[in-house]
């Protein structure tokens, strides 16, 4: 299987929380097999612009996750031992005991699951535990940020309208 970027899911389903799991995730994401060369899937990190992919296999309708890679992973387990990874698939150098968060956890719960396991990317599964997205640190100052500036503007807004008010 060749490395695959993935499209967006077409009936994201909203969510009641919008700092869930699912409704901060990443959608789109490079998906792989653990018996994809090494060489392969890092040309394919390298020219689509991401640091992780996701391995997966197929249950169901669905895939998977059944480890991470990371670009740290190539360096330090492979180019810094100084392993040929010609010789390498990525279920050789994968993390294979994978987090996965519900796409209706918390986003309390997420960050508590990264936390414990000492991770900044977690794969969120469906309730069938399909993987749907990816969750990152990106992704949670991405969301904060944005919460934060609605609470600035909340903050600004009522002070203008005590000026208007009481003038």
């Amino acid at each position: 299987m060749e490395p695959t970027v993935l499209q967006p899911i077409a009936d994201v389903r909203r969510h009641a929380d919008p700092l869930s799991a699912g409704a901060l995730c990443t959608r789109i994401l490079m998906i792989v097999r653990p018996e994809t060369p090494l060489v392969e899937a890092a040309r394919c990190m390298r020219r689509e612009h991401v640091g992780c992919v996701v391995a997966v296999e197929k249950k169901g309708h669905g895939e998977v996750p059944v480890g991470l890679l990371t670009d740290r992973d190539i360096v330090v387990s492979v180019v810094a031992a100084g392993i040929d990874p010609g010789e390498l698939t990525v279920g050789d150098v994968m993390t294979r005991e994978v987090t996965v968060v519900d796409e209706d956890d918390s986003l309390g719960a997420a960050l508590a699951a990264m936390r414990q396991h000492g991770i900044r990317r977690v794969p969120v599964g469906s309730r069938e535990g399909w993987l749907v997205g990816l969750l990152s640190v990106d992704d949670v100052v991405a969301a904060l940020t944005l919460q934060t500036q609605a609470l600035t503007e909340t903050l600004v807004a009522g002070r203008q309208r005590e000026g208007e008010t009481h003038p």
